[in-house]
């Protein structure tokens, strides 16, 4: 599947619904992660939890991941966690709160690919994870020519969304791919 135009369609649409300053400040801080084209689709992961109704980021409070002993920790800038595993991917975990919670599922996980182009979703499956409704996305995009692999679950509890991205210039290795299930696997959410 190839994913449609998305709500924002144009950089007239964009203005309007996102804060320039805290994309900029976003996309800048993930720079260091990949190469250009990665960096590039990186600025779309940043923007959804970004697109909204003009108020600050509520990140989730009171949950709990546990992160696979290879991987390294990184800089979270703007994500609740981060993480580059040992073929070099790059994990995230990001939370917003009070935000778009109503949005449907596909909705959410389309708003983590702005930015990417020539987007295929290989495979989707909904599921039910620490009480809340999930839906796990494995998707390949490219940018400038440059392919990316991508492992995506976005889930919605208790009025937040959490967004758990992995990401990789190459194929996502079965390593890092049942690693990312176990930390996805990991959560905890307060009750």
């Amino acid at each position: 599947m190839i994913l449609g135009k998305s709500p924002i369609s144009s950089p007239k649409d964009l203005g309007k619904t996102l804060f320039v300053d805290d994309f900029m400040r976003c996309a800048i801080s993930r720079l260091h992660f990949l190469a250009p084209a990665g960096a590039a689709l990186l600025l779309g992961i940043c923007a959804c939890a970004l697109v909204g109704s003009g108020e600050s980021l509520t990140k989730a409070k009171g949950y709990q991941v546990t992160a696979p002993q290879a991987w390294k920790a990184e800089d979270a800038h703007d994500s609740d966690h981060s993480y580059r595993t040992a073929s070099g991917a790059v994990v995230t975990l990001t939370s917003s709160c009070n935000r778009h919670s109503d949005a449907s599922l596909d909705w959410l996980t389309r708003h983590l690919l702005l930015g990417a182009r020539q987007v295929k979703i290989e495979k989707q499956e909904p599921s039910r994870l620490a009480g809340g409704d999930s839906l796990r996305s494995r998707a390949r995009a490219s940018l400038d020519g440059t392919p990316f692999h991508l492992d995506l679950l976005v889930l919605k509890r208790a009025g937040c969304v959490f967004d758990f991205t992995l990401l990789s210039p190459k194929a996502i290795t079965a390593d890092d791919e049942s690693q990312f299930t176990a930390f996805i696997r990991s959560f905890r959410g307060k009750d």
